[in-house]
């Protein structure tokens, strides 16, 4: 799919949010067979529906300034030894989103916000 359908999903949502408000938007965590072996990621369908974004543990805000919706999606520290040995592509260099934040920076940016959790 076109990048530009997952914008104009998220700048829909105008009509939706309330001015100066924030939708933060969980992504799926993997889910684990056993100690080293995960099944399949099946991202949650509102988090791919508004960003297309299969990286696990990831989270989306979606905030509505007023005159548009601006997005940040924060994603976990990559751990670049299990990428090196499990050859994982990195998905996060195939998308396309104005700002990337590792999850821990949520925690800092939440309390400085108004938030609705879907």
């Amino acid at each position: 799919m076109e990048k530009i359908i997952f914008k104009n999903r998220r700048d829909s949502l105008i009509k939706h949010l309330p001015k100066n408000s924030a939708l933060i938007v969980p992504g799926a965590d993997l889910q684990y067979r056993n100690a080293d072996s995960s099944y399949n990621l099946r991202q949650e369908s509102s988090f791919y529906y508004l960003s297309g974004f299969c990286e696990p543990s990831s989270l989306m805000v979606l905030v509505n300034n007023g005159k548009s919706i601006d997005s940040i999606i924060f994603v976990p520290e990559k751990d670049k030894l299990k990428e090196e040995l499990l050859k994982i592509a990195p998905e996060i260099l195939k998308f396309s989103q104005p700002v990337w934040l590792r999850i821990d920076e949520f925690k800092k940016q939440k309390k400085q916000h108004e938030f609705f959790v879907l």
